[in-house]
């Protein structure tokens, strides 16, 4: 659920329709999950932009030399 409730909007309503109706968690640990949820998106998408510009970089470096 964590990865295929990630395109729903907000952390409120991904804590209430998902973690709280579905799974049935309390509303503090719904808003928790929500959160750490949005939270590994954002280090996932900004990781991977990273990782690309690194690789693009030593490719780059190597076809140089």
């Amino acid at each position: 659920m964590f990865i295929r409730s990630n395109g729903m909007g907000g952390i409120q309503r991904r804590a209430k329709e998902i973690w709280m109706s579905r799974l049935g968690y309390e509303w503090s640990q719904a808003v928790i999950i929500a959160k750490h949820q949005q939270l590994a998106g954002l280090i996932g998408f900004v990781g991977c932009g990273l990782l690309f510009g690194v690789a693009a970089a030593v490719l780059q470096y190597l076809d140089s030399n």
